[in-house]
């Protein structure tokens, strides 16, 4: 097995298609089906199940599943360590944030950054917190930017701390705040 194959189970885990998984990664859905043949033959075992809802994962695959984090992981670390240079800082960042600290706080950040290190590529992953620390855990990111206090055993820096302000053009009482006309949108329960 290559990376591009622990690349394919990972889609694969995600998509839960071959045809979807084929379009990620720019492919025929034919060829995802010969890769994943190849897979099992190398194996001697099979690893997938095709049915009229997708693919799902045998035992033996969802073994086989728990390796691809770890070997993609690898894989980039020896990428970046073999291409970094004496005294120069190249490669790939992979980093994480919400959106709101995304788009207000990193552009300048990652301006600044590209000057002085013309060399790295800096990748953004914005979305939840929790699903930023389940891309944290998986290895797929580098450093994330999270609202809330999540389990972390590595190091952590408080960046700032939000107030969070109720706005009213008339007196309220916090009591009748769940019934009244909000505003809704996706965030974290922290």
């Amino acid at each position: 097995m290559d990376n591009k194959d622990w690349e394919l189970i990972k889609f694969l885990r995600e998509e839960k298609s071959a045809s979807r998984t084929a379009d990620k990664l720019y492919l025929s859905q034919p060829a995802i089906t010969y890769r994943l043949k190849k897979i099992e033959n190398e194996m001697g075992v099979q690893l997938f199940i095709k049915n009229n809802r997708g693919i799902t994962f045998t035992n033996a695959g969802e073994r086989l599943l728990s390796y691809s984090d770890k070997m993609l992981s690898q894989y980039n670390e020896i990428v970046e360590h073999v291409q970094n240079r004496e005294g120069i800082v190249s490669g790939t960042i992979h980093i994480g944030a919400p959106p709101f600290f995304a788009t207000k706080y990193l552009p300048s950040l990652f301006r600044e950054f590209n000057c002085i290190y013309p060399d790295a590529t800096l990748i953004l992953y914005s979305g939840l917190s929790s699903e930023l620390m389940d891309q944290l855990q998986r290895q797929e990111i580098l450093i994330s930017v999270v609202r809330g206090r999540h389990h972390w055993e590595e190091e952590q820096i408080l960046v700032f701390e939000e107030t969070i302000k109720i706005v009213s053009s008339k007196p309220l009482e916090l009591e009748d705040l769940a019934h009244l006309p909000f505003i809704s949108y996706r965030t974290d329960t922290h």
